[in-house]
């Protein structure tokens, strides 16, 4: 590979020694990257101005988010999803003596490495941080209209039978005698007729309520470039 076989800063058990989480500090803002953030980062190689790159043709490449691996006072190492052999990365990468270009292993395979890049702190002009959120994944119709039906049908039911103190589910109707297997019936159903209407609707609002909760807590610097240099953002690992 196209990299020292040297590098200040690496260590025997990891890719770096003395690692920490990277800090970005200017006149009192304080931005801690952590494993919720995906990032863009932007460094010079060889007089030239790059990025988070990955090859998808020869001699084209696009723009990829990446996550930190490790970084140290030296160096930031980025793997990034879209790199998933060395055939991934741009010719640029591979040329550059001043870049780290390593394999990781990843977790769970027999084996199976990825690629992962080594950034100069020194070398570089701008990052910008990515909200790396977990989104839960939506209850179907289909599923919330079941949940609703049975919900409801098991509800009605119980409200006719009730406990003997009417503490819990006044008897609904009334019945001089104990309610027919057709009066069962009859409830059961329009009380599930309810609730597959009745679930989804509030599954759906609580959904919208908390998009609008996070929107409005959300911080001002997602997706926006944080430059790095004098008089702007400083780099700092926090160990």
């Amino acid at each position: 590979m196209s990299c020292a076989s040297w590098i200040p800063g690496r260590g025997s058990t990891s890719f770096l020694h003395d690692i920490g989480r990277i800090v970005l500090t200017k006149q009192g803002d304080t931005v801690e990257v952590d494993g919720n953030c995906e990032v863009s980062v932007k460094w010079v190689s060889m007089a030239k101005l790059d990025s988070t790159r990955a090859l998808i043709a020869e001699g084209n490449s696009w723009s990829v988010r990446a996550t930190v691996v490790e970084a140290n006072a030296f160096w930031v190492l980025l793997e990034s999803s879209s790199w998933q052999t060395r055939s991934d990365l741009p010719t640029e990468y591979l040329n550059a003596p001043d870049l780290l270009i390593n394999l990781k292993k990843v977790s769970g395979s027999q084996g199976n490495t990825r690629p992962v890049v080594g950034i100069p702190v020194s070398q570089i002009k701008e990052i910008r941080l990515h909200k790396n959120v977990e989104v839960d994944e939506p209850s179907s119709m289909r599923g919330s209209i079941i949940a609703g039906a049975s919900g409801g049908f098991l509800f009605g039911i119980s409200g006719m039978l009730g406990d003997s103190d009417g503490e819990w589910f006044p008897r609904v109707p009334v019945y001089d005698d104990s309610p027919s297997f057709v009066d069962f019936l009859v409830v059961g159903t329009a009380s599930a007729a309810v609730g597959a209407v009745a679930l989804p609707v509030y599954r759906h609002w609580k959904s919208q309520k908390e998009q609008r909760r996070g929107r409005a807590d959300d911080w001002w610097g997602w997706g926006k470039p944080l430059l790095i240099g004098q008089d702007e953002y400083a780099i700092k690992i926090r160990r």
